[in-house]
């Protein structure tokens, strides 16, 4: 339970990253506690490690968590994983060069 306070006044203080050790010690100390899996998750998404918390998401499942608190991590996973779809959809440098093509031999009349 130190590991968890420590960890949590880290994550408010100096930076989620510096906390997330914390967060995995407490976990792999005790996973049945549902706070570790939340402030671990919270942790990873505050530190930008979008891809790590889902990861860790699913393993909570695996492990019974299921609560409204983990419904609303996963809401705010929501719109970074359409974000980043988003992008992965951006055209192709060859896709861009032929609009410029296009675009270059393009008079207005």
């Amino acid at each position: 339970m130190q590991t968890t306070t420590l960890a949590l006044w880290q994550s408010l203080l100096i930076t989620a990253d510096a906390a997330l050790p914390l967060f995995k010690t407490a976990l792999d100390a005790n996973p049945k506690i549902e706070q570790f899996w939340l402030s671990y998750i919270d942790a990873l998404i505050k530190g930008k490690q979008f891809n790590n918390a889902k990861d860790v998401i699913q393993q909570t499942k695996k492990h019974g968590v299921a609560s409204d608190n983990l419904n609303a991590l996963m809401a705010r996973l929501a719109p970074i994983a359409q974000t980043e779809n988003a992008s992965s959809t951006s055209p192709s440098q060859e896709q861009r060069s032929k609009l410029l093509n296009i675009l270059s031999n393009w008079t207005i009349r």
